[in-house]
């Protein structure tokens, strides 16, 4: 069986995406913002991988993967993560 490290490769589809992805100390609210025209990703730095890869799915799930191809294993993983929220 293939293991994925699904933080990295959803990193990866964000900056493919064009989305930067911060990792801060204790934020106040975590998910997509966007400034003047750029989005990001808020993340809490204390989260495990998983979680932070869950929270990028769930944030990618939300703009739209629809026409965008994404390896079946990754498709499977935002969908999961989405259907848990």
């Amino acid at each position: 069986m293939i293991k994925h490290n699904y933080h990295k490769d959803l990193k990866s589809l964000c900056n493919n995406l064009g989305i930067k992805i911060l990792s801060l100390k204790e934020p106040e609210e975590i998910g997509l913002c966007v400034v003047n025209g750029v989005k990001y990703i808020i993340l809490d730095k204390e989260f495990n991988e998983l979680t932070k890869a869950e929270h990028l799915a769930i944030v990618i799930s939300s703009i739209g993967i629809d026409n965008l191809y994404i390896p079946p294993y990754l498709r499977e993983f935002i969908e999961i993560s989405t259907r848990k929220n």
